[in-house]
């Protein structure tokens, strides 16, 4: 069990406070567009990318694939099986923990194997895009007290900094934006599913960048150049889609 501990570092409470804000941001928007926009934002990714500081590799991409479960699963839950959304949440979290935690010891760290999660994720991204469904979905704007909030968002924060070690690579895209964004989109739970489709096709292209430039610039210059090229390619997937 050596790998749950709780060291905070100054990341962590960056952390901390970079997903109170973007929630808060998903939660007063009324907007399922701008709900999307915001879930769309990879903040909480690069943090725990460079909290963990570990490489960006393959189980980085298929992590999207993982992420696009929780999601689904969720709605699944939800809407399927009329779970109560705080419960299909807490399976949503427990599912991706264990497919991570099982992952994280399986996935190869070569560029063999990070090129192929990224040929495989690149056009399943582009085909879910363009393939769902269109769903004309409720303006909801919270009506939560912060005060409940922010409990809810330091107890995800503190899970992830518990297990992070132990999900290596699948860590950095952890829910934690769409644990809340979940209960905050529950009347409209297809503004959670979508910005997935378009992360599993944006996002490959920060990870690409990060990957070829890691070993020489380092992990946080390599997020940050991966930042500029990741934000034209998001602002082209978004620009029209809902």
């Amino acid at each position: 069990m050596r790998y749950l501990t709780f060291d905070l570092t100054v990341w962590d409470v960056a952390l901390i406070v970079t997903v109170t804000a973007q929630c808060l941001l998903i939660a007063y928007a009324a907007s399922p567009r701008w709900k999307g926009l915001f879930l769309s934002l990879p903040f909480p990714f690069t943090i725990v990318a460079i909290s963990v500081g570990r490489p960006v590799d393959a189980s980085t991409v298929l992590a999207l694939f993982v992420l696009l479960a929780y999601t689904q699963g969720v709605r699944f839950l939800y809407e399927r099986w009329h779970l109560p959304i705080g419960l299909a949440i807490v399976f949503g979290v427990l599912g991706y923990s264990v497919i991570g935690w099982a992952g994280a010891g399986l996935v190869p760290t070569g560029d063999a194997a990070f090129a192929v999660a990224c040929a495989i994720t690149i056009p399943v991204g582009f085909v879910l895009r363009s393939r769902h469904r269109s769903e004309v979905e409720q303006s909801h704007r919270t009506t939560l007290p912060i005060s409940l909030k922010l409990p809810a968002i330091f107890a995800v924060v503190a899970f992830l900094v518990s297990v992070r070690h132990a999900l290596a690579g699948f860590a950095p895209l952890f829910p934690l934006i769409a644990v809340i964004g979940a209960y905050e989109t529950r009347h409209s739970l297809w503004t959670l599913s979508k910005p997935i489709f378009t992360l599993m096709a944006a996002l490959p292209a920060m990870l690409i960048v990060t990957r070829m430039t890691q070993t020489t610039l380092g992990l946080e210059t390599g997020l940050l150049l991966g930042w500029i090229v990741f934000l034209p390619v998001l602002f082209v997937l978004r620009r029209n889609y809902i």
